[in-house]
C-alpha cells in the first residue's frame, strides 16, 4: 500500500464485491484528509477534493462499489461538519446542514442501508453552553439534521440519567427532581439496519466521569437506551437479528465488551487486557466477530475475535509493529479476511497501517 508519512487511517469499511475504503488524516500543515482505496488486489490513493483548510474524515460507510460517504469536519478556531461522496468515479463535497449560530460541529460516525437513507452522528456547541449530540439523515436527496436526546441531568445515585425531551428506559422522569447542569455530549459512532432501526453510541460527562450514551432509531425518533456505569463507547454495531455489540473504555483499566438484547445491556467476559482500549469491530456473522484497539503502554495493536461462545485474543506478534494501533475494522463478504485500518508508529514519523487476516 501507499506510504503516506504523517497519515493515519481512522475507519474502513468495505462491499461483498471485494472493494474497500479507508479514511483518516495527514499530520501536515494544514491537516488534511486522507482516503485509501482498495480494489480488490491492491491499495491506492485516488485523488479527492483539495481542502482549503484544516480537516480530517474521521469515519466511512459503503452502500456499494459506487456509493460511499465519508465524513469529519473542517477548520481550527471554528469546526463545521464535512461530508464526501464516492459515486463511483470521484471524491466530492456534499453539503451539510450545520447548526446554526455553533462555533464548533463535528460528524465522527457515518453508516448507510440504501442509497436513500444514511446517518451521521456527533457532536456540536450548543446555545447552553456544552456540547449537545448532533445527528444528520440522508434522504436520497439532501443531508438534514435530525432531533436528539442530549442528557442533562443525572440523579445523586448516578444510575440513571435525564434525557432533555426525551424517555429513559421507557419511564418518564421529571427534570425537576434533578439538579441540572451543562452535560457535554457526544455520539462517536452509528450502525444501520433499516429505514426504522439504527443505533448511535458515544458518552456524556457528569459527576466527574465520562459515561455510556446510547441511542436508538425506531423510524419516528431517537430515544436513550442507557447502559449503566461509566466509561466512553468507542463503536456500536447492530445485527439485523437484534443483538447489539458495543466497545466502551473503562474510566480505569481496560476495554469492556457489552451486548444489547431487547433493549437489555450486559457485560460479555473477554480477555482482561488493561490498559487498553477496544475501538472497532467487523461482524461477518453472529459466530464470527472482530474487535479491534490497542494497548496502552507501549502503544501495540490488540484484536479480539468472538467465536459465539467467547472472545479470545488474537495474537498480533506476525504484524512486527513497535508501535501501533488499530482503529477500525470491516469484513468484505462472508468469505474473505478481516481487514483492519490504523496507524504505524506516532507522531511525525506515523503512516497509515491497514492489515488484512483472521
Amino acid at each position: 500500500m501507499p506510504s503516506v508519512p504523517g497519515g493515519s487511517l481512522e475507519a474502513i469499511a468495505s462491499v461483498p464485491t471485494g472493494q474497500a475504503w479507508a479514511v483518516g488524516s495527514v499530520q501536515a500543515k494544514p491537516i488534511h484528509p486522507l482516503i485509501m482505496y482498495f480494489d480488490g488486489t491492491r491499495w491506492s490513493e485516488p485523488p479527492i477534493p483539495t481542502a482549503s483548510v484544516a480537516s480530517r474524515l474521521d469515519a466511512v460507510t459503503a452502500v456499494s462499489a459506487a456509493d460511499v460517504w465519508a465524513v469529519g469536519h473542517q477548520g481550527v478556531t471554528r469546526s463545521t461538519t464535512l461530508i464526501e461522496h464516492w459515486d463511483g468515479t470521484r471524491w466530492s463535497v456534499v453539503q451539510s446542514p450545520d447548526r446554526a449560530n455553533s462555533p464548533n460541529q463535528y460528524l465522527n460516525g457515518v453508516s448507510a442501508t440504501s442509497a436513500g437513507d444514511a446517518w451521521a452522528v456527533g457532536a456540536y456547541w450548543s446555545p447552553a453552553h456544552h456540547y449537545a449530540t448532533l445527528v444528520q439523515h440522508w434522504d436520497g436527496k439532501s443531508w438534514k439534521v435530525v432531533a436528539s436526546p442530549t442528557i442533562t441531568a443525572l440523579p445523586a445515585t448516578a444510575t440513571r440519567a435525564v434525557a432533555s425531551g426525551s424517555v429513559v428506559s421507557g419511564t418518564p422522569v421529571a427534570a425537576s427532581l434533578y439538579s441540572v447542569e451543562p452535560f457535554d455530549n457526544g455520539l462517536s459512532s452509528v450502525s444501520a439496519i433499516s429505514a426504522d432501526d439504527a443505533w448511535a453510541a458515544g458518552d456524556y460527562y457528569a459527576a466527574g466521569a465520562y459515561r455510556p450514551l446510547v441511542e436508538h432509531w425506531n423510524g419516528t425518533a431517537w430515544q436513550v437506551s442507557m447502559p449503566p456505569g461509566t466509561g466512553s463507547i468507542h463503536s456500536i454495531d447492530a445485527t439485523e437479528s437484534g443483538t447489539v455489540w458495543a466497545l466502551r473504555e473503562r474510566s480505569f483499566g481496560g476495554a469492556r465488551i457489552w451486548r444489547s438484547s431487547n433493549g437489555h445491556w450486559s457485560v460479555v467476559p473477554s480477555p482482561n487486557v488493561s490498559p487498553s482500549q477496544l475501538l472497532g469491530a467487523a461482524i461477518r456473522s453472529a459466530n464470527d466477530i472482530l474487535a479491534v484497539g490497542n494497548r496502552s503502554i507501549p502503544l501495540h495493536p490488540l484484536l479480539e475475535h468472538w467465536d459465539g461462545k467467547r472472545w479470545t485474543e488474537v495474537d498480533s506478534s506476525s504484524l512486527h509493529l513497535r508501535e501501533g494501533a488499530l482503529l477500525s475494522a470491516t469484513a468484505p463478504s462472508g468469505a474473505s479476511p478481516f481487514f483492519a485500518a490504523g496507524v504505524r508508529g506516532a507522531g511525525a514519523a506515523q503512516t497509515p497501517l491497514i492489515v488484512r487476516g483472521c
